[in-house]
């Protein structure tokens, strides 16, 4: 699988995405890809990025580390003791059997998380 994310005000040119997307669809033909997901990431969303690999609010699918290709969510514990938690599933609904939960108090202790468990997530900013 291959996932394309665009920004539109990233640096890649217009000439420069078109190319990317007849690499990708004429890879797509040749059989080298089995499926292919483009996402154009909006300029503005409601989540908000802790740092470069953790966003909060957002679902995210893990590409590297413990639970290769499980979806996640990050939320803010506003309501209790200001924590954040981390929903884990193996489904993007999270309605299947295989659906977990942690807390961690702060975001020292969230990004330490992510480290401990290796991860490198895809964040999907328009599958909410």
């Amino acid at each position: 699988m291959v996932f394309v994310h665009y920004k539109p005000e990233s640096i890649m040119d217009n000439g420069q995405l078109q190319a990317l997307i007849v690499l990708v669809c004429l890879m797509f033909t040749l059989k080298h890809i089995q499926q292919i997901q483009v996402d154009f990431m909006p300029t503005t969303t409601s989540a908000l990025q802790i740092d470069e690999n953790i966003w909060l609010d957002t679902l995210g699918k893990i590409a590297e580390g413990t639970d290769v290709g499980h979806y996640i969510k990050i939320g803010h514990d506003s309501k209790q003791a200001h924590g954040y938690f981390i929903y884990q599933s193996s489904s993007m609904k999270f309605d299947s059997p295989e659906t977990y939960d942690a807390w961690v108090q702060d975001i020292d202790h969230l990004k330490m998380f992510f480290k401990e468990s290796k991860w490198r997530v895809l964040w999907l900013f328009d599958h909410k």
